[in-house]
């Protein structure tokens, strides 16, 4: 059983809604980290100039997946947002935090946390891959 033409239409309109979605935050992190910035007195954070790179690069894997032919049906997307936007909140907490001059133990959750989700939507897009060439195989 294949997926019909207007089943894969509406996979691809998904996914390119979410990689809008990534986009339009990660817009939304390069004016934050600069008008931070600009009232920060002359001090910088990498962490906050570059927050908003785990969304871009997010919504770009989810447009790259979008324009393939074969798309897998599962819910790998959440895990990846999910992790992205760990990584863009946790960077910009930590940018925040090193602006203010101070540290704190705290801020070393987000990359475990981005990580183990990341790890979480590799895995699950892996399995629903398998799942997909398998499904292909049996109806050829």
């Amino acid at each position: 059983m294949t997926l019909c033409t207007l089943a894969i239409d509406k996979l691809h309109k998904r996914y390119f809604r979410h990689a809008v979605g990534n986009m339009l935050t990660a817009l939304f992190f390069v004016l934050f980290g600069g008008i931070y910035e600009a009232f920060s007195f002359g001090v910088y954070s990498n962490y906050m100039i570059y927050s908003f790179v785990p969304l871009m690069i997010c919504g770009t894997i989810i447009l790259l997946i979008a324009v393939r032919d074969r798309i897998p049906e599962g819910r790998f997307i959440l895990p990846l947002e999910m992790s992205a936007i760990t990584f863009t909140v946790g960077s910009a907490a930590v940018g925040a935090i090193e602006i203010y001059g101070t540290s704190n133990k705290l801020t070393k959750i987000y990359p475990a946390a981005g990580g183990i989700l990341l790890a979480a939507a590799f895995i699950t897009y892996l399995t629903e891959l398998k799942k997909l060439r398998y499904r292909e195989e049996r109806e050829s």
